[in-house]
């Protein structure tokens, strides 16, 4: 095998490598906290974790319904975990 075979060789296999370790691994969804922001759901699981805070004051996470506002957390709840669903 001549050496530019040889490069052509590997770099198909690096390619079909790189490919296979990007397909092979999913990807989780992750977002930057958001605020005073509107957020919109397009399909997909939802969940929403208290984050630590420095104010000297709590405040409340709601989801607006049809049905009036639903509490999910308030500040004081840091390391909470609320699935949302889909």
């Amino acid at each position: 095998m001549t050496k530019a075979a040889l490069r052509r060789h590997i770099g198909a296999v690096a390619i079909v490598l790189a490919l296979l370790a990007g397909v092979g691994f999913p990807v989780c969804a992750a977002a930057s906290p958001v605020l005073g922001q509107q957020i919109y759901y397009e399909g997909g699981n939802v969940s929403v974790t208290v984050l630590p805070y420095d104010a000297g004051y709590t405040s409340n996470l709601y989801l607006v319904s049809a049905g009036g506002p639903i509490l999910i957390a308030n500040s004081s709840q840091v390391g909470k975990v609320v699935d949302l669903g889909i």
